[in-house]
């Protein structure tokens, strides 16, 4: 079995109710001079301004070096509710797009494209957080705070 980086372009559904595009090396090597595309632009959470455009991002106008095993970069694409919306053709104008992938390793360049479709998310059931999940994440966050603060305010 050939060790490889594998550079893979999935959603989930996150926690706060959003749907996340994620980018992630899930292979055991780095993925070399790794160029990602995007055949249109993606406002994050239908947010119509260039700082909100996925498509202008650094990752996706330059190359990236070294993409290491387990790395994996997120992105809000839309909230669920705009997707579970009764006509969700009106709500997403353009559902359709496809990422590319191209990189390199062991000598040997690879182009992998994913298409997806946000209307394929229409019709399933994404739960929403409940209160416990809320006050966990919470919990989380103060303890990181907490020693955040500790480092610096350390004599």
């Amino acid at each position: 079995m050939i060790q490889r980086p594998y550079v893979t372009i999935t959603l989930r559904h996150s926690s706060d109710s959003n749907i996340i595009l994620i980018i992630k090396n899930t292979g055991k090597t780095n993925a070399i001079d790794l160029k990602l595309s995007i055949d249109r632009n993606i406002y994050q959470l239908d947010l119509q301004s260039d700082e909100y455009d996925i498509a202008k991002l650094y990752l996706f106008k330059n190359i990236i070096h070294t993409f290491p095993p387990e790395a994996e970069m997120t992105f809000p694409i839309i909230s669920s509710i705009a997707v579970q919306s009764e006509d969700p053709k009106n709500t997403i104008k353009e559902p359709v797009f496809t990422l590319t992938a191209t990189y390199s390793f062991f000598n040997k360049r690879v182009t992998e494209k994913t298409t997806i479709d946000l209307l394929s998310y229409q019709g399933i059931w994404m739960p929403e957080p409940t209160v416990e999940d809320r006050l966990e994440q919470l919990k989380d966050e103060i303890k990181l705070l907490r020693e955040f603060l500790q480092k610096k305010l350390a004599p």
